[in-house]
């Protein structure tokens, strides 16, 4: 009974590790990456004109991890089936199927993030449209800076 309760939770806990493996940083204001560090940028003065929340999807295309390791956790799970070869063989591959869907599925929701559509006009009249998380908060006619960095463009206070 010990050898299937633990087998029960080290499977839960390889679909639950998916939402590790998807988080991401997505040109937050506040996070830099090695590559900026001692990099020049820029800085402009913006005023901002709207802002609107969307969903960031950092993972648009399927890695297959989350697949993968949804699957792995339900052959596992499948394998501690008992009774005759035949029965136990459907199970794992009953669910290895359905642990993949539910991996894929974890590792889509895992690798979304909710975002700020910020629609800003720089000093010389160009309105400029940038995404990115919604960490820092920000409203109609407060002035904010364009930060321009190796990675991309960033709006922050």
């Amino acid at each position: 009974m010990f050898n299937l309760k633990f087998k029960f939770i080290f499977s839960l806990a390889l679909v639950a590790s998916l939402t590790g493996c998807a988080a991401g940083d997505f040109g937050s204001p506040n996070v830099y990456q090695p590559y900026d560090v001692a990099r020049a940028g820029s800085l402009e003065s913006c005023t901002v004109l709207r802002t609107r929340l969307v969903l960031i999807d950092a993972n648009p295309g399927n890695t297959g991890v989350g697949t993968a390791v949804g699957i792995a956790a339900g052959m596992l799970l499948g394998s501690q089936v008992h009774g005759r070869r035949h029965d136990r063989s459907l199970a794992v591959l009953a669910l290895g199927l359905v642990g993949g869907v539910i991996g894929q599925g974890i590792a889509g929701v895992a690798s979304r993030q909710d975002g700020l559509e910020l629609a800003v006009r720089m000093t010389d009249g160009r309105v400029l449209v940038v995404v990115q998380p919604a960490d820092q908060a920000f409203m109609p006619g407060e002035r904010a800076y364009l930060v321009s960095s190796y990675s991309g463009l960033r709006i922050t206070h």
